[in-house]
């Protein structure tokens, strides 16, 4: 009976270390899938201003449809300051 109670005590810590690692694995992923999601982001951004700069070179763009595009990116650097802030 003792050594089953001392088998169950070793497996219950090494389930207990396994939870840990596990988790701390976890942690690391997330904060490299949230980098990942940042650079896509950077990725969207620069994407959007070779647009808009391409746009204006070409003369696509009228004032009004600029003034629109200006309002959507600060829209969105907003949004990005307030997720930064948290």
């Amino acid at each position: 009976m003792e050594r089953k109670v001392r088998l169950l005590l070793a497996e219950h810590q090494q389930l207990k270390q396994e939870v840990s690692e596990l988790r701390a694995e976890n942690h690391t992923l997330q904060q490299a899938v949230q980098a990942k999601d940042e650079q896509i982001s950077d990725f969207k951004n620069q994407i959007n201003i070779s647009t808009i700069a391409g746009n204006l070179k070409d003369g696509v763009l009228d004032t009004s449809g600029l003034k629109v595009l200006i309002d959507e990116y600060i829209s969105e650097l907003d949004k990005c300051v307030t997720h930064l802030s948290k």
